[in-house]
């Protein structure tokens, strides 16, 4: 594993995902797409300086990418994401990205661990993002 690659076949399970807050790391943004399908790759570009930023993401299949799309205009922290089909692959660096193949076995382990945050998240969703 490890290298940079394009596979082309990719671009069809992989959305655009824009306005998103810069706050939100690549492990936040699988675990929210996550409720549209199996996530396998996330990166973001843009500087985590900015405000916000934009991101790809990849599913395991076309149809997750296609439910993710009805995400958009959903407010994450405190911004409301733009989400649509992406217009190229993810250049890929397996062994940075958590979300890769090289990191299957890993984020078996952290599934668990993970599962706590989602409900957290959902609930602060579910209340429309206000914290008490």
């Amino acid at each position: 594993c490890g290298g940079n690659f394009i596979d082309d076949s990719d671009v069809a399970r992989t959305v655009y995902a824009g306005n998103v807050n810069s706050s939100i790391t690549e492990d936040m943004l699988a675990d929210f797409f996550s409720i549209a399908g199996n996530v396998t790759y996330v990166k973001f570009a843009g500087s985590e300086f900015n405000p916000s930023r934009f991101g790809f993401v990849e599913f395991d299949t076309k149809a997750a990418a296609e439910s993710a799309k009805a995400l958009s205009g959903t407010q994450v922290a405190e911004m409301t994401l733009k989400v649509k089909h992406s217009n190229n692959p993810i250049v890929k660096d397996r062994m940075r990205n958590f979300w890769g193949t090289c990191g299957t076995e890993r984020r078996r382990r952290m599934r668990k661990e993970r599962s706590s945050f989602k409900r957290k998240e959902r609930e602060l969703l579910d209340s429309g993002g206000s914290s008490s």
